[in-house]
């Protein structure tokens, strides 16, 4: 449900559903960052039983599946953002019907671009230490679909995003058939100029890697669109359909990924296996 006002003291109505949703978005985020940063330590230790099932489970429930949801999320609140905006921009604009529209739009798009724009250099400074980050390719879609949002044009966005998406279906197939070391890409703890630089480079590839080779287009887009309706302002009045979607999402997550878990702690082995975080250079390794 909404409550009336938000808690930041502003006039606008606050919206608990998608907030918790991020709060938990921070919890998946610590837990897949475990693993990584754990193998760029220089002493490894030796994994216990309590280890290896944490590894199945986060790999099978965590790793490259709960970032569809951030990327839902992020898309939802630039949606909520541009309707905010073109809201206040058209009560306080005394012009004809047609030109407060579009200029209460063009507001909006220019608030979009400047986070947008924003979100580069923060995702950079970030990238240094770690590049496999995902602000850069956040703020890409925000400076891309700036427009769209602003107008309200979600179908269109969906529209753009499906071969993107089939793109990244093709990736995910093909990826587990690529052979690995092990060993985490673009990722160095040095604090050298050099270990800086290959940072840097690996930030950029997987900056723009991300917007072909995963979902997060889509994912975006589907969050826009849900702004537009009142699934996720209003979540008591479709109790049946997000109980089906979480079912039948967590349910598919579990299948596809307690193989790779498996795969990752030794329990099996095969073709079509390998750890998720190895030397794959095809397409970020996102691990939420």
């Amino acid at each position: 449900m909404a409550s009336p006002l938000s808690f930041t003291g502003g006039n606008t109505i606050r919206y608990p559903a998608p907030d918790v949703a991020r709060g938990f978005m921070l919890i998946l985020i610590s837990l897949a960052h475990v693993g990584l940063w754990a193998q760029l330590m220089p002493a490894q230790a030796t994994p216990s039983r309590l280890d290896t099932v944490f590894t199945v489970l986060r790999v099978g429930l965590v790793d490259v599946r709960a970032y569809p949801l951030f990327a839902m999320l992020f898309g939802f609140g630039l949606a909520i953002m541009a309707q905010r905006r073109s809201t206040h921009t058209l009560r306080n604009t005394p012009e004809e019907p047609q030109t407060a529209t579009q200029a209460a739009q063009a507001d909006a798009r220019r608030l979009l671009r400047r986070r947008g724009w924003w979100m580069l250099p923060f995702g950079f400074a970030h990238g240094l230490i770690f590049p496999t980050e995902v602000i850069g390719t956040y703020g890409i879609l925000a400076l891309t679909f700036a427009g769209l949002i602003s107008r309200g044009k979600h179908r269109a966005m969906l529209a753009i995003a499906t071969p993107f998406f089939i793109i990244s279906i093709a990736a995910a197939s093909l990826r587990v058939f690529i052979a690995n070391d092990g060993t985490p890409p673009f990722r160095t703890l040095e604090g050298t100029w050099a270990a800086l630089l290959s940072n840097a480079s690996g930030w950029v590839v997987t900056t723009f890697a991300g917007l072909v080779f995963t979902a997060v287009v889509m994912a975006t887009s589907i969050g826009t669109y849900l702004a537009a309706t009142d699934v996720i302002t209003h979540p008591e009045r479709h109790r049946k359909l997000l109980t089906l979607s979480a079912i039948a999402g967590l349910g598919l997550a579990m299948l596809s990924g307690f193989p790779q878990g498996l795969a990752q702690v030794g329990a099996l082995t095969g073709v079509g296996l390998a750890p998720p975080h190895g030397g794959c250079t095809a397409c970020p390794c996102w691990e939420v």
